[in-house]
């Protein structure tokens, strides 16, 4: 089996996700869903949150947050020791914790026509398409 990522379709990606949450072996951990943006300012609302780049090239945005978003789980350990004779031994037990997750924003344009914005590339600037 390959460790090397593939890229996958949302569907697959979705049938996976469906596959591993039956599997009682498996811890399926998500970290958000993505939210799609109805037309027709779905697109240009995406541009806005993601201070208007690269969307053509993506097709969507996700908003990562920095690392001081996240919280550290507690970490405690209990000592426990064993006596044999004169032998003593010593263990350090982890005890159970949790950490709760950060709720990471992805958006994508939905299905239909969207308006499209302004857009300078290079020298030439491409003004919103008005008759749609």
């Amino acid at each position: 089996m390959s460790t090397t990522p593939v890229p996958c379709a949302l569907e697959e990606i979705s049938r996976l996700v469906r596959r591993a949450s039956d599997d009682c072996h498996l811890h399926v951990y998500r970290a958000g869903t993505p939210t799609p943006q109805n037309p027709p300012n779905g697109l240009a609302s995406i541009r806005r949150q993601g201070a208007g780049g690269g969307i053509g090239v993506t097709g969507g945005l996700t908003l990562v947050p920095n690392a001081t978003a996240f919280q550290i789980p507690a970490f405690r350990t209990e000592n426990v020791v064993v006596r044999n004779g004169h032998q003593v031994q010593h263990y350090a037990v982890v005890q159970r914790t949790t950490s709760s997750d950060v709720n990471i924003q992805s958006f994508y344009p939905a299905p239909g026509d969207h308006l499209r914005t302004t857009q300078r590339i290079g020298n030439v600037t491409y003004a919103r398409d008005s008759s749609v």
